[in-house]
C-alpha cells in the first residue's frame, strides 16, 4: 500500500488541507496518537517527517474535528475502530483504507443529565449507506447522525501523493 514516503509538516498541512497551527496543536496535545514516526535532528533544530501512513491518520482525525466532534468523542471514534490501549489514529485509518470503507456513520445520542452521549460508529460503503440510515434513523430517532467520507478524502490526499512523486 504504502511506498515508505516521508513528509515535512508543511507538506502534510497541503496534503490534509490543514492549517500548519492545527496540525501543531494535535500532535502536540498526543491525544490521537498522531506524530512524526520518522524525526530527524539537525543540529539544535529537530524536523518532524510523517510517514504516508501518518497522512492518512491526520486526515482522519481533521475529518473528524471538521464535523464538530470535541476530543473525547474523537477518541472514541478511533477506540471502536481499533482497539488499542490508547487511541491510534493511524491504525484506525489504515483499518479503514484496507477495509475499503467509503463513509464512517457516526450516531451520537442526547447525553442526559452529566452522562456522556452515547456513540455509535458504523463503517459503511456507498452501497450500503441508505440503509444505514435509514436503520440509524428508524432505531435512534433522536440521534444526531454524522457522515464523513473517508473514502473520498483517502483517495484525494492518496492522489496528491502520487501528483507529487509523478506517479
Amino acid at each position: 500500500m504504502s511506498q515508505n514516503y516521508a513528509f515535512s509538516s508543511s507538506v502534510v498541512a497541503k496534503l490534509v488541507g490543514i492549517t500548519p497551527v492545527y496540525l501543531n496543536a494535535l500532535v502536540h496535545r498526543q491525544l490521537y496518537g498522531i506524530g512524526p514516526s520518522i524525526s530527524d535532528r539537525h543540529g539544535e533544530i529537530k524536523v518532524r517527517i510523517f510517514s504516508e501512513e501518518d497522512v492518512f491518520g491526520i486526515a482522519l482525525v481533521w475529518m473528524l474535528f471538521e464535523t464538530g466532534l470535541r476530543t473525547e468523542s474523537i477518541r472514541d471514534v478511533l477506540y471502536k475502530l481499533v482497539e488499542t490501549e490508547e487511541p491510534d489514529a493511524t491504525a484506525a485509518a489504515d483499518f479503514l483504507r484496507t477495509s475499503e470503507v467509503d463513509y464512517l456513520g457516526i450516531v451520537r445520542e442526547p447525553s442526559k443529565g452529566k452522562a456522556r452521549p452515547k456513540l455509535r460508529v458504523e463503517p459503511t460503503t456507498e452501497e450500503h449507506l441508505n440503509g444505514l440510515v435509514k436503520e440509524c434513523v428508524a432505531k435512534y430517532p433522536t440521534a444526531n447522525i454524522v457522515l464523513v467520507p473517508v473514502g473520498q478524502k483517502f483517495a484525494d490526499v492518496s492522489g496528491k501523493i502520487k501528483v507529487m512523486y509523478g506517479e
